[in-house]
Protein backbone atom coordinates (compact mmCIF):
# COMPACT_ATOMS: atom_id res chain seq x y z
CA UNK A 1 0.00 0.00 0.00
CA UNK A 2 1.59 3.23 -1.17
CA UNK A 3 0.58 5.39 1.79
CA UNK A 4 2.90 7.12 4.23
CA UNK A 5 2.26 6.16 7.83
CA UNK A 6 2.68 9.60 9.39
CA UNK A 7 0.14 12.03 10.86
CA UNK A 8 0.13 14.95 8.44
CA UNK A 9 -3.13 16.57 9.61
CA UNK A 10 -3.05 17.42 13.32
CA UNK A 11 -6.60 17.70 14.66
CA UNK A 12 -6.63 19.78 17.84
CA UNK A 13 -9.30 18.25 20.12
CA UNK A 14 -11.74 20.16 22.31
CA UNK A 15 -11.97 17.16 24.65
CA UNK A 16 -10.10 14.00 25.53
CA UNK A 17 -11.46 10.81 27.08
CA UNK A 18 -9.63 9.23 29.99
CA UNK A 19 -9.93 5.46 29.97
CA UNK A 20 -9.00 2.87 32.58
CA UNK A 21 -8.27 -0.84 32.53
CA UNK A 22 -8.21 -3.04 35.63
CA UNK A 23 -4.82 -4.55 36.45
CA UNK A 24 -4.14 -8.08 35.22
CA UNK A 25 -3.41 -9.29 38.75
CA UNK A 26 -6.58 -7.80 40.19
CA UNK A 27 -8.98 -8.89 37.42
CA UNK A 28 -7.15 -11.19 34.98
CA UNK A 29 -10.33 -12.21 33.15
CA UNK A 30 -11.53 -8.66 32.38
CA UNK A 31 -9.26 -6.53 30.16
CA UNK A 32 -11.95 -4.08 29.07
CA UNK A 33 -11.06 -0.39 28.80
CA UNK A 34 -13.65 1.90 30.38
CA UNK A 35 -14.16 5.61 29.68
CA UNK A 36 -14.08 7.05 33.20
CA UNK A 37 -13.57 10.81 32.75
CA UNK A 38 -13.34 13.67 30.26
CA UNK A 39 -10.82 16.46 29.90
CA UNK A 40 -12.23 19.50 28.06
CA UNK A 41 -10.92 22.87 26.96
CA UNK A 42 -12.35 25.93 25.24
CA UNK A 43 -12.26 25.90 21.45
CA UNK A 44 -8.97 27.32 20.24
CA UNK A 45 -7.39 27.12 23.70
CA UNK A 46 -3.90 25.63 23.95
CA UNK A 47 -3.88 24.57 27.57
CA UNK A 48 -5.98 27.23 29.33
CA UNK A 49 -9.36 26.66 30.97
CA UNK A 50 -8.99 22.90 31.18
CA UNK A 51 -11.72 21.02 33.05
CA UNK A 52 -11.55 17.46 34.41
CA UNK A 53 -14.80 15.60 35.15
CA UNK A 54 -15.52 11.99 36.06
CA UNK A 55 -18.39 10.22 34.33
CA UNK A 56 -21.18 9.81 36.84
CA UNK A 57 -23.49 7.42 35.02
CA UNK A 58 -24.29 3.73 34.63
CA UNK A 59 -21.09 3.16 32.64
CA UNK A 60 -18.99 3.80 35.75
CA UNK A 61 -20.68 1.13 37.87
CA UNK A 62 -18.71 -1.82 36.50
CA UNK A 63 -15.30 -0.09 36.71
CA UNK A 64 -16.09 0.70 40.35
CA UNK A 65 -16.94 -2.95 40.93
CA UNK A 66 -13.59 -3.89 39.38
CA UNK A 67 -11.66 -1.69 41.78
CA UNK A 68 -11.63 1.71 40.09
CA UNK A 69 -10.93 4.39 42.70
CA UNK A 70 -10.35 7.39 40.47
CA UNK A 71 -7.24 9.03 39.10
CA UNK A 72 -4.77 9.43 42.00
CA UNK A 73 -4.67 13.24 41.78
CA UNK A 74 -8.44 13.79 41.67
CA UNK A 75 -11.19 12.73 44.08
CA UNK A 76 -14.10 10.87 42.54
CA UNK A 77 -16.80 13.21 43.87
CA UNK A 78 -15.32 16.46 42.50
CA UNK A 79 -14.68 18.16 39.15
CA UNK A 80 -11.58 20.27 38.64
CA UNK A 81 -10.65 23.32 36.57
CA UNK A 82 -7.43 25.21 36.06
CA UNK A 83 -3.95 23.73 35.87
CA UNK A 84 -5.13 20.12 35.61
CA UNK A 85 -3.15 19.64 32.39
CA UNK A 86 0.11 19.84 34.37
CA UNK A 87 -0.89 16.69 36.25
CA UNK A 88 -1.32 14.63 33.10
CA UNK A 89 1.71 16.04 31.28
CA UNK A 90 3.83 14.17 33.82
CA UNK A 91 2.80 11.05 31.89
CA UNK A 92 4.75 12.26 28.83
CA UNK A 93 8.47 12.75 28.31
CA UNK A 94 9.45 16.46 28.28
CA UNK A 95 9.86 18.02 24.88
CA UNK A 96 13.43 18.94 25.84
CA UNK A 97 14.47 15.30 26.26
CA UNK A 98 17.00 14.00 23.76
CA UNK A 99 14.81 11.12 22.56
CA UNK A 100 11.59 13.13 22.23
CA UNK A 101 11.79 12.89 18.42
CA UNK A 102 11.84 9.09 18.74
CA UNK A 103 8.78 9.28 21.02
CA UNK A 104 6.93 11.29 18.38
CA UNK A 105 8.00 8.88 15.65
CA UNK A 106 6.72 5.88 17.64
CA UNK A 107 3.28 7.51 17.59
CA UNK A 108 3.63 8.40 13.89
CA UNK A 109 3.94 12.12 14.60
CA UNK A 110 6.48 14.17 12.60
CA UNK A 111 9.45 15.63 14.44
CA UNK A 112 8.34 19.16 13.54
CA UNK A 113 4.68 18.60 14.46
CA UNK A 114 2.88 21.80 15.50
CA UNK A 115 0.89 20.17 18.27
CA UNK A 116 -0.37 21.36 21.65
CA UNK A 117 0.27 19.46 24.88
CA UNK A 118 -3.46 18.74 25.03
CA UNK A 119 -3.48 17.11 21.59
CA UNK A 120 -0.23 15.28 22.36
CA UNK A 121 -1.97 13.47 25.22
CA UNK A 122 -4.64 12.31 22.79
CA UNK A 123 -2.41 11.24 19.92
CA UNK A 124 0.00 9.30 22.14
CA UNK A 125 -2.47 7.97 24.74
CA UNK A 126 0.04 8.91 27.49
CA UNK A 127 0.23 5.32 28.76
CA UNK A 128 2.39 4.34 31.70
CA UNK A 129 3.35 0.77 32.65
CA UNK A 130 2.49 1.51 36.28
CA UNK A 131 -1.27 2.04 35.93
CA UNK A 132 -4.20 1.30 33.64
CA UNK A 133 -4.91 4.86 32.46
CA UNK A 134 -4.62 6.26 28.95
CA UNK A 135 -6.26 8.90 26.77
CA UNK A 136 -8.41 8.68 23.66
CA UNK A 137 -8.63 11.46 21.08
CA UNK A 138 -12.30 11.09 20.00
CA UNK A 139 -12.02 13.20 16.82
CA UNK A 140 -15.35 14.89 17.54
CA UNK A 141 -16.95 16.60 14.52
CA UNK A 142 -13.98 15.68 12.31
CA UNK A 143 -14.66 14.21 8.88
CA UNK A 144 -11.12 14.23 7.59
CA UNK A 145 -8.66 14.41 6.29
CA UNK A 146 -6.95 12.95 9.34
CA UNK A 147 -4.61 10.12 10.28
CA UNK A 148 -3.74 8.41 13.54
CA UNK A 149 -2.20 5.36 15.16
CA UNK A 150 -4.81 3.21 16.93
CA UNK A 151 -4.61 0.20 19.24
CA UNK A 152 -7.04 -2.64 18.54
CA UNK A 153 -9.31 -3.46 21.47
CA UNK A 154 -9.78 -7.09 22.47
CA UNK A 155 -7.28 -8.56 19.99
CA UNK A 156 -6.07 -11.12 22.55
CA UNK A 157 -9.37 -12.95 22.12
CA UNK A 158 -8.59 -13.50 18.43
CA UNK A 159 -5.06 -14.90 18.41
CA UNK A 160 -5.49 -17.43 15.56
CA UNK A 161 -4.79 -14.93 12.75
CA UNK A 162 -1.51 -13.78 14.36
CA UNK A 163 0.83 -16.11 12.39
CA UNK A 164 -0.43 -14.57 9.13
CA UNK A 165 -0.19 -10.99 10.30
CA UNK A 166 2.37 -8.61 8.86
CA UNK A 167 3.15 -4.91 8.71
CA UNK A 168 0.92 -3.07 6.20
CA UNK A 169 -1.66 -5.87 6.17
CA UNK A 170 -4.92 -4.10 5.11
CA UNK A 171 -7.84 -4.17 7.54
CA UNK A 172 -11.47 -3.12 7.28
CA UNK A 173 -14.14 -2.09 9.75
CA UNK A 174 -17.59 -3.62 10.16
CA UNK A 175 -20.31 -2.44 12.61
CA UNK A 176 -21.69 -5.22 14.79
CA UNK A 177 -25.15 -4.07 15.97
CA UNK A 178 -25.90 -7.58 17.26
CA UNK A 179 -23.11 -7.34 19.85
CA UNK A 180 -24.77 -8.09 23.18
CA UNK A 181 -22.26 -6.06 25.21
CA UNK A 182 -22.16 -2.99 22.94
CA UNK A 183 -24.54 -2.50 19.97
CA UNK A 184 -22.24 0.29 18.77
CA UNK A 185 -19.24 -2.04 18.50
CA UNK A 186 -17.19 -2.05 15.29
CA UNK A 187 -15.13 -5.07 14.30
CA UNK A 188 -11.59 -4.85 12.92
CA UNK A 189 -11.31 -7.47 10.15
CA UNK A 190 -8.48 -8.74 7.95
CA UNK A 191 -8.64 -11.57 5.42
CA UNK A 192 -12.06 -12.55 6.75
CA UNK A 193 -10.81 -12.86 10.35
CA UNK A 194 -11.86 -10.67 13.27
CA UNK A 195 -8.76 -9.16 14.90
CA UNK A 196 -10.63 -7.20 17.57
CA UNK A 197 -12.60 -3.97 17.86
CA UNK A 198 -12.36 -0.22 17.49
CA UNK A 199 -11.66 1.16 21.00
CA UNK A 200 -14.45 2.69 23.03
CA UNK A 201 -14.38 6.42 22.62
CA UNK A 202 -13.70 6.20 18.89
CA UNK A 203 -16.75 4.22 17.77
CA UNK A 204 -19.01 7.27 17.33
CA UNK A 205 -16.52 8.85 14.95
CA UNK A 206 -16.01 5.58 13.06
CA UNK A 207 -19.76 5.18 12.55
CA UNK A 208 -19.84 8.72 11.14
CA UNK A 209 -16.78 8.16 8.95
CA UNK A 210 -17.96 4.84 7.55
CA UNK A 211 -21.09 6.61 6.33
CA UNK A 212 -19.47 9.58 4.60
CA UNK A 213 -15.68 9.09 4.33
CA UNK A 214 -13.15 6.68 2.88
CA UNK A 215 -11.50 4.89 5.82
CA UNK A 216 -8.28 3.00 5.07
CA UNK A 217 -6.18 1.16 7.63
CA UNK A 218 -3.21 -1.21 7.81
CA UNK A 219 -1.43 -3.10 10.57
CA UNK A 220 1.23 -0.77 11.94
CA UNK A 221 2.97 -3.07 14.44
CA UNK A 222 2.77 -6.84 14.84
CA UNK A 223 3.00 -8.25 18.38
CA UNK A 224 5.04 -11.40 18.90
CA UNK A 225 2.95 -14.43 19.95
CA UNK A 226 4.78 -14.73 23.29
CA UNK A 227 4.34 -11.04 24.13
CA UNK A 228 1.33 -8.99 25.14
CA UNK A 229 1.81 -5.54 23.61
CA UNK A 230 -0.97 -3.75 21.80
CA UNK A 231 -1.78 -4.56 18.21
CA UNK A 232 -1.61 -1.19 16.45
CA UNK A 233 -3.13 0.06 13.21
CA UNK A 234 -2.51 3.18 11.19
CA UNK A 235 -5.74 4.77 9.97
CA UNK A 236 -6.42 7.30 7.21
CA UNK A 237 -9.76 9.13 6.98
CA UNK A 238 -10.48 11.04 3.76
CA UNK A 239 -13.67 12.88 2.78
CA UNK A 240 -15.43 11.46 -0.23
CA UNK A 241 -15.70 13.76 -3.25
CA UNK A 242 -19.05 15.52 -3.28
Amino acid sequence: MDLVRVVSHIIEPSRLLLRWQAGTRAVPENRTHWIVATLTRDAGSFGEAIKFEYRMDQDLIEPNNLGFQGYPAFRLDTSYEGAVLDVFMKRLPPRSRGDFREYLAFHCLPADANISDFALLGYTGAKLPSDGFSFIHPFDDTNGPCEFRMDVAGWRHYREPLPRMRIDLPVTFKPEPSNAHDPGAIQVISEGEVLGYVPRGLTDSFHRWLGKCDVTAVVHSVPLPEERPDLALFVWVCPRPS
